[in-house]
């Protein structure tokens, strides 16, 4: 199965039992990614993640947030800053998460702080 199959499977999966998920889903990049804008990321409430969008360096930090977005309903836009100060070959990385439950609309407020967690290297900016 494909990448995104599995995605697609787990989400239907999830939705069926009435379980909490956040699709997190890679909206930009600037620079060099290990992945490119549509890459996925599914966060169960529990479980499991599902598929991948940085190859590692950032599902932790994406599931994080999307923990959050689940808690709070509110969907967001995050940015995360691969490159360091001495090394410029790694770029930006845009993520949209939004969440979802068999039981709820999509959200549609705009959040007044993205609250990202402690330590994360990013910037968050609302979105939808």
């Amino acid at each position: 199965m494909s990448e995104l199959t599995d995605v697609l499977s787990a989400i239907e999966s999830l939705l069926a039992r009435g379980e909490k998920l956040a699709l997190a889903t890679i909206a930009a990049v600037r620079g060099s990614t290990y992945r490119r804008p549509g890459a996925c990321l599914l966060v169960p409430e529990e479980g499991e993640l599902v598929g991948n969008n940085s190859g590692g360096c950032l599902e932790n930090d994406v599931a994080d947030v999307a923990r959050i977005v689940m808690r709070e309903g509110l969907a967001r836009i995050v940015s995360f800053d691969l490159t360091a100060d001495d090394d410029a070959v790694w770029g930006w990385v845009s993520v949209a998460t939004a969440r979802s439950s068999s039981s709820s609309s999509p959200p549609t407020r705009r959040p007044r702080s993205p609250g990202a967690p402690d330590g994360a290297r990013m910037s968050g900016r609302s979105a939808l």
